[in-house]
């Protein structure tokens, strides 16, 4: 897959597929090769398969759940990540992308934070779920716990991008320009930044005296 041959590869997670049926690696594998080959439909019916045999698959459902998302399906989405929620033994990707679309999608900020809550009892310090609870705190109008939070994030990743463009978007939001600005530029290297619909020219940090700028 990776040397640019997904037809060939294909065969051949679909041949280990046949040996051991429930390899999920070998169903992603199929999936990211059917995606690279153009065939969506395909890319997620061997998803939701797998997920049929083995609906206690965390995983598949998560993958599912991406391919929901990425399509706008919120409500299929949320529904199998709610799923994976209910499990004893928690997915951390998983429960914490459940909290970013309830909070930043839904609007649903105490269930957002009672996600990331989770999440951080089973994976302390990990930043990306440090990064959100900040973001749906200072939502929630504890702008302090945010930051803190937040800050406990950049001191540990100074140039982490998810907890810059948080900092700069809560910052602009309050009216806080100077400070906003300043972190702005994270979307560039954020994961979760939302695409720009329009493909406006970004500034490189030149002069621009005597020039118009449509802000």
């Amino acid at each position: 897959l990776s040397a640019g041959d997904p037809e060939l590869a294909l065969d051949y997670f679909r041949l280990c597929r046949h040996y051991e049926p429930s390899h999920f690696l070998a169903c992603s594998g199929e999936a990211t090769a059917l995606e690279k080959i153009g065939r969506p439909d395909a890319q997620r019916r061997a998803i939701a398969g797998y997920l049929d045999r083995f609906p206690e698959s965390g995983a598949a459902a998560f993958e599912l759940a991406l391919l929901e998302h990425r399509e706008g399906s919120f409500e299929n989405c949320v529904a199998l990540l709610r799923r994976i929620n209910e499990k004893e033994s928690i997915f951390p990707e998983a429960v914490n992308f459940l909290g970013l679309i309830l909070g930043r999608d839904l609007g649903d900020i105490e269930a957002a934070i009672s996600c990331f809550e989770r999440v951080l009892l089973v994976r302390p310090g990990w930043t990306v779920a440090l990064s959100n609870l900040g973001w749906m705190y200072s939502e929630a109008g504890q702008y302090e716990k945010g930051d803190e939070l937040l800050g406990a994030v950049l001191d540990t990743i100074p140039l982490d991008p998810e907890a810059r463009l948080i900092r700069a978007y809560i910052n602009l939001k309050h009216g806080r320009f100077e400070s906003g600005w300043r972190y702005y530029g994270a979307r560039h290297d954020s994961k979760f930044a939302i695409a720009r619909p329009y493909g406006f020219p970004v500034w490189s940090g030149a002069a621009e005296m005597d020039r118009a700028l449509l802000v």
